[in-house]
């Protein structure tokens, strides 16, 4: 409890109180300070009309609720009622009026001048008993009043009783800051008055009650009467528990001479018991107060009162303030003068002590010393001594604002601190909270009503240093106080040209919203778009533009906001500008253009622009030289190339006499000299540029890609559409995919050839027979032995279709783990084949299995279309092979098969994929044996359609594209042996065997339409910045991958996986260098280098089962209880079953990886098994493996290690998450969490959490969460380890912010809640709910295309940021009553996000051993924990 300790009871009742909001000063003239309190100030102010004079009393009020600064409304209200109530009493401070401010309220009493009661004891000679008798009962009399009001005071002390008048003896209580409505019955406890005064039971938070007043009266007695504080300690500890236990004497010294009524008054008054104790009406009943009866001698007169006891009283408090005032100055100044800062002044210490306390904040010291000291606000320091950079004249108001203490600004403010004071710079506190993006402090001096547009010496004004501190708060305050936004600086800076030149590029659209000049100019001439052009922010610039903003000023140079855009290299900005109509053919005084800026300093994206944009190419500069000659000078021949493509003049000479190709020798720029020579001629230049034009034709060609289980018909599907074109064109096919396809040596045709690591075996033909018999048991046993093996690839021109690159997918599963490469693009046609011979439910579950592996391998596009439908749909047809008339007797009109049964599985499918797939309604049944059936034709209908649906949205290919494909055939004969080159390579080739001019651009979509129609194949290398080009698809997809992934392969192959390079030569002794097929295959993620071993792991050949032992109860019984343990279980999204199984080999090849990379590794190890890895780092281990459809993770380590273990799991899951990802991009995961409790106790079947558990505890906002066996565990034991370090750096699902939705979240909601609902529970009732009715119309004008629902989340996002969280949307959900949308909600958001946690916490920790590529940390790699 504090010397004025603060109330906190509450309102005495539920009414509002209205207070009068006329403008104070218009009825007051406000005169001097008479005091002051923690959040309030007492001024004398005068009546304007009568000339009355009155004590006003200004409380600031508490503006936020969560704030400490200021009091209460709910208290002010208090006080205001009492002082209402308690109204007509002579004794007792009168109410006059009540006004309020933006920041205060003003509470105008009835002046109360004669100071206080003491005061006027001690300068009288003499008191005898009576007279204090008689003051007394003053003070019973005014209590008595409050008490049959039901109003305690609470306060009653010597300076709360003041006289009136100066010589008047009539007293008034004031101060009813602290009082109390309570009435009979009511229970109330609050710690509140000054210690010296205080009852037993407020000191024991007891019941108040008006008992409590009558304790303060007998201390104001004793008091009175001798001088001393009864109760009084060293310190407040002894002053509380003299009070408890009534410790107390009348000493000889002080009370010789009063009588024994006066102490039978204050020994009533003392009592423990607050029943026992005297009552206001039994005092004033009291002999000592009423005196003698009758003519009875009055004892009172013969007890004098010794002033001089009084006096010393008096005298103690002042030396008592002096004392106490020097330690807080000390104690204030205590790091000043430890450090010799020189802040501390000896001779002006209150001053110094004062500024001292503003900059560090401390109120609490500035508290003590306003009680102790008049306070100085606007105290200066005296020279610049100090360290601290405060300029000469800055006050106590300027050093808070510059450090934002809000509480002590204001604080100052209300002690009659200047809020308009000036520094020697000129600057006022608002100035200073503005430079130093104090908000709060700025937002306070704001609502002031200062003039905002007051300058400094420099001529700045508070706007202007608040956006030099890109504060967008800041700057959002100031804006609403209207200010001049045309003021400049002493440079001629307004506040826009700072704006565009600051780090924030969110101030300059909040400024022109306020419709600024955009014409002003600085001293350089320059107008803030020149500014914004420089500093290179695209949305200051395009928020300028759209203001209209002069787009084509110049600056003192003759630059444009062009020409500075390019010289600062801000080619996104000179786009902007390009494309809004900017002069792009201006020149500067040096005559330079904005292509000659953009070709010296090789901004090949801005030269492609200037040029598409037919800038004039051959402009000569003062020098006469054109932007040939500068980017021939400077060596950019990317950019040569350009030029020439816009065909520039390649004769025209500079002022030097030279061309370009001169000025490129000249230079020593030789790859620029030699291309320039090559394209010396035009007719030859023209032929080249005529190439890389785009032609009117389509696409030769796209990709039909068959996929289906094995013996579902693809390879004889192949052959039919290849015999339907008739003997010469069978020829044609087979000539063709001969030229193409490599033949192996007859070397490659042994059963098998032994490494010491491992076998390889070759077959010379793609559908080659196995010996059945000889693999039963195998787990790697094809299903038939004529399987496709690979990826065979050919071409087909197919009769009334077109021509088309087949890429027929074998169904022989252990391929599948590398399908994703080949699998994805959206371009081409997908065929998924099933047997019409086979049951129904076998049919229905491999049409699943294709669809959900298509699924998972296309990327999601954005936007999110109406009912969550792709923007980009892959083209998907399904066929029914092996049909018969026996099998099917039923035809339509048209002949075609019919099949309820079938019909209805495929309407099922549809349904199920429609939002990802553009899919055909027309059931196709067809008997691939007979070219002539109709089910035939209709498909190829169908693929003509598509043919021409597709190559109608794809770009028309370049006319080099043809020469390219021919000149492929001849690379690939150069390249026979390995037809393989590297990106870079393959860019040379273009350039250097068919067109110098193809920039890199043009090879980009060379190579892109080669893939289109199946020429080649690109392979994106994560390792390294150098890339692949397969230069034959059918050698990469059937000689290699067929081979490597064959069931005769992988029937011999070694058991743990493991090959050295040298093995390869054995299986492909053709291919120079084996390294280099490693490198395909390791960016295939087919296999990873082990550091240990130095051969490479292959985890899709590992035969060995994981033993029993792998995951056992430590046998120590100590160090099992010491151990913590946990787990989580990752699944495809529900639907999507059997996904992740031929991921797992890629997981492994990503934790072998991530061991390479951890450095030192010496304490990591990685054992791995078929479909099972364990990892033990340290004292941690886990163990990965398949479970069902799931990715299991257990890990268990030492309890005092939870921290750790926890970054141990978080980087497994990361890293199982991103390999999953990586091969299915569409692949929506779950964690489901796996009990801790039930993996200490190795039980065989433990409890999971699911999403929907985890998701539903948050919104419960619960502790623990239960599982799927119905036990209940902390949620920080299931995901943290039981470590609440970690917990606290925990974002929870519900805290995700819908902007941070992932696309599957997204889909999700828009295919639940864009159809319309017959209850209306959509998005339309969603836009009510999410306050968003006024988005609705644009929302809804958008149509079929977006997605209504997607649209109103971003706007919600956008508009309500705050409030736009998972857990609010779920909450909506619910009261919408679509607990569907919910449940699709929790499964898809992330359970937690993982703040990483503070360098000394993570100093404090251990290495993880695993690198995750997708950690929460980007900065720590590899993760300490």
């Amino acid at each position: 409890m504090s010397d004025d300790v603060n109330s906190s009871a509450t309102s005495t009742s539920s009414s509002t109180v209205h207070f009068d909001d006329t403008p104070f000063e218009d009825v007051y003239e406000i005169e001097t300070e008479l005091g002051s309190g923690q959040f309030a100030v007492v001024r004398r102010v005068r009546d304007r009309k009568t000339g009355e004079k009155y004590a006003a009393k200004f409380i600031k009020k508490r503006r936020y609720a969560t704030s400490r600064r200021g009091v209460t409304r709910q208290n002010i209200e208090r006080e205001v009622r009492v002082l209402q109530k308690i109204r007509g009493n002579s004794n007792v401070v009168e109410l006059h009026a009540v006004y309020e401010t933006a920041s205060d309220v003003i509470i105008v009493l009835e002046l109360v001048s004669g100071g206080e009661l003491f005061d006027h004891v001690c300068a009288k000679e003499c008191l005898d008993e009576v007279e204090a008798a008689a003051f007394i009962k003053q003070i019973l009399l005014a209590v008595r009043h409050l008490h049959s009001l039901h109003i305690v005071h609470l306060d009653i002390k010597p300076e709360n009783v003041m006289l009136k008048q100066r010589g008047d003896s009539q007293i008034k209580i004031i101060d009813f800051g602290l009082s109390r409505e309570i009435e009979p019955g009511a229970v109330v406890k609050d710690m509140v008055g000054t210690p010296e005064f205080v009852a037993p039971e407020v000191v024991n938070y007891e019941a108040l009650s008006p008992a409590t007043d009558m304790w303060a009266v007998g201390v104001v007695t004793y008091i009175l009467l001798s001088g001393g504080s009864p109760f009084l300690g060293d310190n407040r500890d002894e002053t509380f528990s003299n009070i408890t236990r009534v410790r107390y004497h009348f000493s000889d010294r002080y009370f010789k001479n009063t009588s024994k009524h006066a102490k039978d008054f204050i020994y009533r008054l003392f009592v423990r018991d607050v029943d026992q104790r005297a009552t206001v009406e039994e005092c004033l009943q009291h002999p000592w107060i009423r005196g003698p009866e009758g003519n009875a001698i009055d004892i009172r007169k013969a007890s004098c009162i010794t002033i001089s006891h009084i006096q010393s009283f008096k005298t103690r408090q002042r030396w008592k303030r002096c004392v106490e005032l020097v330690m807080v100055l000390l104690k204030a100044s205590k790091s000043s003068r430890r450090i010799g800062d020189g802040r501390f002044d000896e001779e002006d210490m209150v001053a110094s002590c004062t500024l001292i306390c503003a900059e560090e904040g401390n109120l609490r010291a500035l508290h003590k010393l306003s009680a102790l000291h008049k306070l100085l606000p606007n105290a200066t320091r005296k020279s610049l001594k100090s360290s601290f950079s405060e300029p000469n004249g800055a006050t106590a108001m300027h050093c808070a604002a510059k450090y934002g203490h809000a509480e002590v600004f204001n604080y100052f403010h209300m002690k009659g601190g200047n809020i308009c004071a000036r520094d020697d710079n000129g600057d006022t506190p608002l100035h200073v909270a503005c430079r130093f993006a104090q908000h709060t402090v700025a937002g306070y001096v704001a609502n002031e009503k200062i003039d905002v547009d007051s300058i400094n010496k420099t001529g700045e004004t508070a706007l202007h240093c608040a956006v030099e501190s890109a504060d967008t708060r800041v700057v959002r305050l100031l804006l609403q106080l209207r200010p001049r936004l045309d003021l400049p600086n002493a440079s001629g800076d307004t506040v826009l040209h700072l704006a565009a030149d600051s780090i924030n590029p969110r101030i300059v659209p909040l400024l022109v919203c306020l419709a600024p000049p955009l014409h002003l100019r600085n001293i350089r001439e320059e107008t803030p778009l020149h500014v914004a052009a420089a500093r290179g922010h695209v949305d200051c610039v395009q928020a300028l533009l759209d203001a209209n903003s002069p787009i084509d000023a110049v600056e003192q140079d003759g630059k444009t906001a062009l020409i500075i855009a390019l010289e600062n290299g801000n080619v996104d900005i000179a786009s902007i500008l390009i494309t809004n109509g900017c002069d792009i053919n201006h020149a500067d005084h040096h005559g330079d253009t904005a292509l000659h800026i953009a070709s010296k300093h090789g901004l090949l994206q801005a030269v492609q622009t200037l040029c598409h944009c037919a800038v004039t190419v051959d402009s000569v500069n003062a020098n006469k030289k054109t932007a040939l000659h500068l980017a021939a000078h400077y060596g950019h021949v990317d950019i040569i190339r350009v030029l020439l493509l816009a065909r520039a003049d390649v004769t025209l000479r500079g002022d030097d006499g030279l061309t370009a190709e001169l000025v490129a020798v000249a230079a020593e720029r030789l790859e620029a000299h030699s291309l320039l020579k090559m394209v010396k001629s035009q007719e030859i230049r023209e032929e080249y540029i005529s190439q890389l034009y785009p032609l009117d034709t389509s696409l030769r060609r796209i990709k039909l890609k068959l996929l289906g289980h094995s013996q579902s018909g693809k390879t004889r599907l192949v052959q039919t559409l290849h015999s339907s074109r008739g003997i010469s064109s069978f020829l044609e096919s087979v000539t063709r995919r001969i030229s193409d396809h490599y033949s192996p040596s007859s070397s490659m045709k042994d059963d098998g050839i032994h490494s010491t690591n491992g076998s390889f075996v070759s077959e010379s033909n793609n559908n080659s027979s196995f010996d059945l018999a000889a693999a039963a048991g195998s787990k790697y046993a094809p299903p038939h032995s004529q399987y496709t093996r690979g990826i065979d690839v050919q071409t087909v021109n197919i009769n009334g279709c077109g021509e088309f690159s087949v890429w027929e997918f074998g169904g022989y599963e252990p391929m599948h783990t590398c399908y994703d490469h080949f699998v994805g693009n959206a371009d081409c046609i997908h065929l998924i084949l099933y047997r019409t011979s086979d049951p129904t439910e076998v049919q229905y579950k491999q049409i699943l299995y294709w669809m959900n592996f298509l699924k998972g391998r296309v990327t999601p596009f954005e936007p999110i279309g109406h009912c969550g439908f792709s923007s980009r749909r892959s083209k998907v047809i399904i066929v029914g092979t092996h049909a018969t008339s026996s099998l099917f007797p039923q035809m339509n009109q048209e002949g075609e098969y019919v099949s309820s049964d079938i019909e209805a599985m495929l309407n099922t499918v549809r349904l199920r994929f429609e939002t990802h797939f553009d899919m055909d309604h027309r059931l196709i049944l067809l008997d691939a044996t007979n070219p002539s059936c109709i089910g035939m034709k209709t498909l190829k209908m169908e693929l003509a359609k598509c043919r021409t649906n597709i190559l109608a949205k794809l770009l028309k290919p370049l006319a080099i594209l043809d020469t390219v494909v021919n000149h492929l055939n001849l690379v690939r004969k150069k390249h026979a042996n390995f037809p393989v080159i590297t990106w870079p390579d393959f860019i040379q080739l273009v350039r250097n065997e068919i067109n110098p001019l193809t920039g890199d651009a043009h090879c980009r979509q060379i190579v892109q339409q080669l893939q289109l129609i199946g020429e080649l194949v690109y392979l994106r290398n994560d390792l390294c910045d150098a890339d692949y080009v397969v230069l034959n698809a059918e050698w990469f997809g059937t000689h290699i991958l067929g081979q490597l992934l064959s069931a005769e392969f992988l029937s011999k192959a070694s058991p743990n996986g493991s090959y050295h390079t040298s093995s390869l030569a054995k299986i492909f002794p053709e291919i120079p260098e084996q390294s280099d097929l490693m490198t395909i295959l390791e960016v295939l993620q087919l296999c990873a280098p082990d550091a240990r071993t130095g051969a490479h792991e292959f985890p899709v050949f590992i035969q060995t089962e994981a033993p029993d032992s792998i995951w056992r109860p430590y046998s120590l019984k100590e160090k099992e209880r010491d151990t913590v343990y946990g787990g989580v279980r990752i699944l495809p999204m529900r639907g999507m079953e059997r996904s992740l199984h031929s991921t797992f080999p890629r997981i492994q090849v990503a934790l072998r990886r991530s061991i390479n990379d951890y450095q030192p590794a010496k304490d990591t190890q990685l054992h791995q098994w078929s479909e099972c890895s364990k990892l033990v780092s340290q004292d941690r281990e886990a163990v990965i493996r398949m479970v069902g459809d799931a990715v299991e993770i257990r890990a268990r380590g030492p309890s005092e290690s939870a921290t750790s273990m926890f970054y141990f799991m978080e980087d497994l899951i990361n890293l199982v998450e991103h390999a999953a990802a990586e091969v299915g991009p569409g692949i929506s995961l779950e964690r489901h969490f796996i009990s801790p409790k039930h993996l200490k106790e190795h039980r065989e079947h433990p409890a999971l959490f699911p999403p929907e558990s985890m998701m539903e505890m948050q919104q419960r906002e619960s502790l623990s969460v239960k599982g799927t066996q119905d036990e209940e565990e902390l949620f920080t034991d299931v995901v943290c380890f039981g470590s609440r370090d970690v917990a606290r750096h925990l974002t929870l699902g519900i805290d995700v912010g819908v902007a941070d939705l992932q696309m599957a979240s997204r889909c999700e909601l828009a295919c639940l809640l864009d159809p319309p609902h017959a209850m209306g529970r959509d998005w339309s009732i969603l836009a009510v709910k999410l306050q968003l009715t006024d988005q609705v119309p644009d929302v809804d004008s958008t149509g079929q295309s977006l997605s209504r629902t997607d649209q109103l989340l971003n706007e919600w996002a956008i508009h309500h940021p705050e409030q736009a969280s998972v857990g609010n949307l779920c909450r909506i959900l619910v009261e919408l009553g679509r607990c569907d949308a919910r449940d699709a909600l929790y499964r898809t958001v992330p359970l937690y996000v993982f703040a990483p946690l503070e360098d000394q916490f993570l100093l404090e920790t251990n290495d993880s051993g695993v690198v995750s590529s997708c950690h929460s940390s980007s900065e720590h790699n590899p993760i300490n924990i």
